[in-house]
Parts: structure tokens; sequence; C-alpha cells
């Protein structure tokens, strides 16, 4: 058998320059290789994760939902229903369960979104106990506004002078109140200001524009909830506008099983990880912690600090433990990459 020569390598050829040379164009290498691959979901971003068309068809579903319970629970077509006769409570009882109702598919979205139930009820709990209160006082107003305003400016709606035109401006004035009452209890669940401001402007805008089509369809069960429907789409999609308008610092998912998501940060801290207990759950990723790293608005500036031992954040492809976040900048978490979105102005929050 011929014997193979051996091959001898010497300490000054391992030190010579084109060792180096070939071992920084393997790191290059293998730099432009992860920019490459987690760039290009980005432009495969699904539409139906696409945050406005999101709100619509939450608010539709919900609206739909609540619009038939209450219909059947609040039994407005019956000349005596379970509760009496009074109008004002009959009328504070069907919309103010309406408000309710609504938000419930808003509240639980994210642990629903993260698969865990736990986080679903928590979320539930939370959200019936900041939405109930300001969901019946806003009924309670609406009802007080419209029933006064309504003598005052029409107060023989039989006579020449009628003018329908303002009794739909005060039903979608009474919707408004009754919608920013609603975001208003869904802001409140974030714990941040923000979200309140936010909810309580969509819930205004999208109550008052479904209000004051109300009019037109609401003759018979099917016409109400048609048009409870149609003001929920209003609702959802006038909340999720005003997100995005005014979202300062975001993260989107670029790389992974939620590939797509979309993030607004809210909190002055924020974590992340597989956890349920985490702010923002990363689900289909068996290399997450359950709180993995997070991050903390300081000022103008987010600051991402990681969390886990076993499998280290990494940064533009360079482990860190502690990095300030530039926009853009692609933070990967175990099989999941991110990219951080910021905008210059900073965010109120609540701490």
């Amino acid at each position: 058998m011929e014997q193979k020569p051996e091959i001898f390598i010497s300490s000054d050829e391992l030190q010579a320059p084109a060792i180096d040379q070939r071992v920084e164009q393997m790191r290059l290498a293998a730099q432009t290789e992860l920019v490459r691959q987690v760039g290009t979901p980005t432009a495969q971003r699904s539409v139906a994760k696409n945050p406005i068309l999101q709100g619509v068809g939450l608010g539709v579903v919900s609206g739909l939902i609540a619009s038939v319970i209450v219909e059947i629970v609040g039994q407005p077509a019956s000349p005596s229903p379970w509760y009496g006769t009074n109008i004002y409570v009959g009328t504070i009882f069907y919309f103010g369960l309406f408000a309710l109702l609504f938000t419930v598919p808003f509240t639980i979205r994210d642990g629903v979104e993260a698969r865990s139930s736990e986080r679903a009820f928590r979320d539930l709990g939370f959200g019936i106990l900041f939405i109930a209160g300001p969901a019946l006082l806003g009924v309670l107003i609406a009802q007080f506004a419209y029933s006064h305003l309504w003598f005052l400016v029409q107060p023989d709606p039989y006579s020449a002078s009628y003018n329908p035109v303002a009794h739909h401006f005060l039903r979608g004035f009474a919707w408004a109140i009754v919608g920013l009452a609603a975001g208003l209890g869904l802001g409140l669940t974030k714990k941040a200001l923000r979200p309140v401001i936010n909810g309580a402007v969509g819930g205004f805008v999208g109550g008052f524009v479904g209000g004051a089509v109300f009019d037109f369809l609401t003759s018979g069960t099917i016409a109400r909830i048609v048009a409870l429907t149609i003001i929920g789409g209003l609702i959802g999609v006038s909340i999720g506008l005003v997100d995005q308008i005014t979202k300062q610092h975001w993260i989107e998912i670029v790389s992974g099983g939620m590939a797509g998501k979309q993030f607004i940060l809210f909190l002055s801290r924020t974590t992340l990880g597989s956890s349920p207990g985490a702010d923002i759950t990363l689900i289909k990723d068996p290399l997450l912690a359950g709180e993995h790293a997070v991050l903390t608005t300081q000022g103008k500036n987010l600051v991402l600090a990681s969390m886990s031992q076993q499998a280290p954040v990494q940064v533009n492809g360079v482990p860190i433990s502690v990095h300030q976040l530039v926009d853009g900048d692609l933070v990967q978490l175990g099989a999941t990459v991110l990219r951080y979105r910021t905008k210059s102005e900073a965010m109120p929050t609540w701490n």
C-alpha cells in the first residue's frame, strides 16, 4: 500500500499574514450570511399581520359577538324584558354590556397569540377590573347627554323644524362617549399612559362615526347587529390607526415562528421571552428562556440587556450583555430575530 506523505505546519506558517486574512474573510462571510437570512422575511411580511387590518378584523369580530349576545340577553325587542320596562335601565344595560363584551377579545389577544390560557385568563381578569367601571360610567354619561341634549336641540321631533342631521350628530356623540370609555379601559390594561390616550382618542373617533351611521340601520334585530358590528370595526381600526401614528419605539419579528408580527413598546421596562409572564411572549422557539432579555427606556433611548446565560443575546451578529439600540438594529434571541425601530421623540410612560 502506498503511504501518503505527511504534512507538517510550522508555527511560523501559522503566524503568517495570509492566515489572519483568511480568518477575517471567514468571519465577514459568516456575518454577511446572517444579514441575508434575517432580511428576507421582511419583504414577505403577511398582510394578515398588518396592525391596521388586525384592528379592523378584531373590531368586527368583537362587535358581532357582543351584539349577538346583547340581543339575546338584553331583549330590546321584548315588550316585557326581564329587567323591567324602564328605558334608562334598558339602554344602560344593553349598551353597557355591549361595551364590556366588545373589549374582551382585545384584552385576551396577547394570551391567545402566545397560546397561553394562563395569560389569557389573567389578562381577562385585569380587563374586567379596568374596563367595567369606565364602560358603565361612559354609558351613563352617554345616555344622560343624549337624552338632555336631544330635547334642547329638537324639543319636538314631529315639528317642521325637525333636523335629522342634528339627531345623527347627537347619536354619534353619544356613541363617541361609549367608544371613548371602552378605549380608555383597554388602555388602562396596558398600564402605560400612551395606550390610554390612544384608546380614548381611537374609541371616540370610531364611536362617533359608527354612531352617526347607527340611525340608518337600526330597524329590527338584524339591523342592530349589523350596526353594532360596523361600530366595532370602526372603533378597532381607529385605535389601530392612532397606535400606528403615535408609536415611538417598536420591534418587528423578521425571522422565527412569529415572523411579520409587530409589537409597540409602551412600558418603560419590557421583558421578552417564552414565558406567559413576559411582557412580550415569543412562541415557537425552544431556544428562548422564560425571560430572555429586557428593554428599558432611558430618556429617548432604549437599552437592551441579556437575561439568559445559556443563550446569549446578539445585536447585528455580535453577542452583548447590555447595548443601547439604534434604529434598524437586528437583535437575535435564540432562533428569533427582531428588528428595532424608533422615532426620535421620547414617549411618556408609567413606571
